[in-house]
């Protein structure tokens, strides 16, 4: 069995989106946004705050959302891809007399 696919059925290797190092601009901008945020929060009353807050939590699930359907596109275009390639391969067997 594959690598992959062992991995996959010994609950090893899963797709679960993870933080990885940012790069320089990935990291001003989370930074912007941060400081954006709290800049809003010193002038927003409690209830503002925690309306914000509500509002943040809300995008951030959106985001999860179709960043998740964004992997599965991803993914099932790669194996298509995958495919394409190997139902080309039959015309280098016989250009190449494999």
């Amino acid at each position: 069995m594959g690598r992959i696919l062992e991995s996959l059925a010994n609950g090893n290797f899963c797709a679960q989106i993870t933080t990885l190092k940012r790069t320089a601009e990935h990291q001003e901008a989370c930074d912007t946004a941060y400081s954006l945020i709290d800049r809003l929060q010193q002038k927003l009353s409690e209830h503002d705050n925690t309306l914000l807050n509500e509002t943040l939590d809300a995008v951030t699930d959106a985001n999860s959302y179709s960043e998740a359907s964004q992997f599965v596109t991803g993914f099932k275009l790669g194996a298509l891809l995958m495919l394409e390639i190997c139902e080309e391969a039959e015309d280098l067997y016989e250009q190449f007399n494999i």
